[in-house]
């Protein structure tokens, strides 16, 4: 989903412009327009119980622009706590999701679907639920970053033993996603519904492993990336469970190791005729932390003949801090390092994974914050509902959405053509000035045809 910034006949000005490589003209591809949108909408300080409800989901953004979901308490969803659907630029942060009603497929924590693109998902806490982000649907341009999930129960297999990554990417389409910062079981992306390309794992701690889990476990790897799952990158993370994971990577012919390596690369097992070598060969890897071999610079890892879309050798062995933002964000406890994982961090509070690891706000929230007496716990190994707010978790209130520009009369969030009419009605005496002037006439007019043209808006 993208914003249309400009219309000349049948050209169509776009942003942000398409992110795959691969659109071509031959191909036909055309644009589908929503007869309705919303935008600039919130919802904030609410906490919510779903466990009687037959609607699939918890809080549900269609076909929405810059909207926002923020200190919500959601309990026992349907398919999904909060669905992304049609959605591009929203925010989903400072939030506790618990379980979900069935505890099967489709059950999520936050989900993208049908072209979502360029949405942010930040410093959430996941409780019990399947998978706490899932990615589908052609999502683009998607930032998960900073969450926490812990006990992402499912209970298809009926003894539980059947491990569910926290992260998932499970639709065609599906690109250009980062996670970032993360704390989960894994990451997986699959080839059930199609595959999924360029997408980045930064400096996440996937251990790969449930205390849920018993004898037998199954799918108990930290990274799976399917068959034709290519040109993913993984650099900076914390991978694995010490004393359990004792492979580094499984890989055909054999995939050896099946449930207790590192990584899990190319495998279809939906169609097993089609094991993909290309996984593999287009991945690349650099500087992640592991349980079995210890950090790891290795050149061999890194791309860099391939083409197209090779991955040039890094000169040193020195990390961003973050690939989405430029310094630490303020609503960053003072107490907690930024960023917290990574080879390049020493001291940390999580054991056995050679100091790389402090544990991310989401996760000290969790761990910090009072049990709901007033629900049963259905788990032996998560707290159970917590007493949540943000509020009372981190140390300074994230940024307000915004500020809308004086010269967006309508509040959308772009200045346009509907806003220069707005002006003139105003002019004119058609419609109420305001302005906070309070007066409009042929010089606030201008100013709004300036902003529009793509000129600085000049406060009435």
């Amino acid at each position: 989903m993208v914003l249309a910034t400009a219309v000349h006949g049948n050209i169509v000005t776009i942003s942000p412009g398409l992110y795959m490589p691969n659109w071509r003209a031959s191909q036909s591809p055309g644009a589908w327009w929503a007869n309705t949108e919303v935008t600039m909408d919130g919802v904030e300080d609410l906490s919510v119980d779903h466990t009687s409800s037959t609607d699939k989901s918890g809080i549900y953004l269609f076909n929405a622009y810059n909207d926002w979901v923020k200190n919500v308490r959601s309990i026992g969803a349907n398919r999904n706590h909060v669905w992304l659907y049609q959605t591009a630029h929203a925010t989903v942060r400072d939030s506790y999701f618990f379980a979900t009603q069935n505890a099967a497929s489709q059950s999520y924590g936050v989900e993208t679907y049908a072209g979502a693109a360029d949405n942010l998902v930040e410093n959430n806490i996941f409780e019990r639920i399947v998978s706490a982000t899932l990615d589908g649907g052609a999502t683009v341009g998607t930032v998960n970053a900073f969450n926490y999930a812990i006990d992402d129960y499912y209970s298809n297999n009926g003894n539980g033993n059947w491990m569910m990554a926290s992260n998932w990417m499970h639709a065609s389409g599906s690109s250009m996603i980062l996670y970032e910062g993360n704390e989960g079981a894994g990451l997986s992306m699959d080839d059930i519904h199609g595959t999924h390309h360029f997408a980045t794992g930064f400096r996440n701690y996937w251990i790969g492993w449930e205390q849920t889990m018993g004898p037998g476990a199954s799918q108990t790897v930290p990274v799976i990336l399917n068959a034709f799952n290519r040109y993913v990158n993984l650099v900076g993370n914390v991978l694995g469970s010490p004393g359990f994971h004792n492979n580094y990577q499984s890989t055909l012919p054999s995939y050896a190791n099946l449930n207790t390596s590192i990584y899990r690369l190319g495998q279809s097992p939906n169609v097993p005729a089609i094991d993909d070598a290309l996984v593999q060969t287009t991945l690349m890897r650099w500087g992640n932390y592991d349980t079995v071999t210890g950090a790891q610079w290795n050149a061999a890892e890194v791309p860099s003949g391939l083409s197209p879309y090779g991955n040039a050798l890094p000169s040193n062995q020195n990390l961003p801090m973050s690939f989405y933002l430029s310094a630490t964000p303020a609503w960053w406890p003072t107490t907690i390092p930024w960023p917290p994982i990574g080879p390049d961090k020493t001291g940390g509070n999580e054991s056995g994974l050679g100091g790389h690891v402090y544990k991310n706000p989401a996760r000290v929230c969790y761990e910090n914050t009072a049990v709901d007496t007033s629900y049963s716990n259905p788990s032996t190994y998560s707290k159970g509902v917590l007493l949540f707010n943000a509020n009372n978790c981190y140390e300074s209130s994230t940024p307000p959405p915004p500020t809308i520009s004086p010269c967006d009369i309508n509040g959308d969030g772009v200045t346009n053509v509907a806003d220069v009419q707005l002006e003139v009605n105003m002019a004119l005496g058609i419609g109420p000035c305001t302005n906070t002037s309070g007066t409009c006439t042929v010089v606030s007019v201008q100013r709004v045809v300036n902003a529009a043209l793509g000129g600085i808006c000049v406060s009435p």
